[in-house]
């Protein structure tokens, strides 16, 4: 896991706050991660105003739609 965070976002504190809060948010999201797949994450400022289930909400849907389809027994 990765983020990108530019210095445009604001200053070390602001950064590091924002990406403890994403940490968290994917914290609850690991189900939805995918084993072997490098994940980049990027953010602006509203990630520090959404709810923090709103957050979760959206990253959970953002990994769903990024992550690799598995095949299914049916699909090979």
């Amino acid at each position: 896991m990765a983020y990108a965070i530019g210095r445009r976002f604001g200053n070390a504190v602001d950064r590091n706050r924002a990406r403890r809060r994403l940490r968290a948010a994917l914290d609850r999201s690991s189900p939805d991660l995918a084993a072997g797949v490098a994940y980049l994450v990027g953010a602006d400022r509203r990630v520090m105003t959404v709810d923090f289930p709103d957050l979760v909400t959206q990253i959970s849907a953002a990994i769903r739609r990024c992550s690799p389809s598995v095949p299914t027994g049916e699909d090979r």
